[in-house]
């Protein structure tokens, strides 16, 4: 992690309250972790996709390496699909591939941590209106105060939020992340 270690949030914060309290969170989270961060609010669906295509081409034209990339997007969304700020959707799959060691060279073999803070049909990301996402700031809260590899700090986020009972509309709920990994070593962020 010597290199430059870059991130991009995009988060459609229309209909979406507590989303600035996400964004400030992530800030901070960035600062601690000393990543280079973008956020773009509010992009459409062909949005999303020219940003991650912008955040590539940023990554290739860089003279100096870059160790890690970091996105994060939050929008509502169904399954496999995140819906813009003009209500249309864009593939995940889409998103993720302009990171692949296909079309981005300077990060080959290199950590790309994808978070998506997104419904997925009936499976609910809850969030707060004015304290924002349970999992961003979750996420944020762990990945700032504790140190570790990646992996172990993303089992932590998990149990903290299997054991939380959240209230959404009156009622208990419990959500959990969903976790996917290709890492083949540990991934330290400190």
């Amino acid at each position: 992690m010597s290199g430059a270690r870059l991130a991009l949030t995009l988060c459609v914060t229309k209909a979406r309250e507590g989303s600035e309290a996400d964004l400030d969170a992530l800030e901070h989270m960035f600062q601690q972790l000393k990543f280079e961060s973008t956020v773009k609010k509010d992009p459409t669906a062909q949005q999303f996709q020219e940003e991650l295509e912008k955040f590539q081409e940023t990554i290739d034209s860089r003279k100096d390496p870059v160790s890690c990339a970091f996105v994060v997007l939050m929008a509502h969304g169904e399954e496999g699909v995140l819906e813009g700020e003009d209500g249309k959707f864009v593939k995940l799959d889409n998103l993720f591939e302009a990171l692949n060691n296909k079309n981005c060279q300077a990060l080959r073999a290199k950590p790309k941590v994808y978070i998506v803070q997104a419904c997925r049909g009936g499976f609910i990301a809850y969030r707060h209106d004015q304290k924002g996402s349970y999992f961003i700031q979750t996420l944020t809260d762990v990945f700032t105060n504790q140190k570790g590899p990646i992996l172990m700090l993303l089992t932590e986020v998990t149990r903290r939020m299997a054991q939380a009972e959240l209230v959404q509309e009156g009622k208990p709920r419990k959500a959990n992340p969903e976790i996917q990994s290709t890492l083949r070593k540990r991934l330290y962020l400190q």
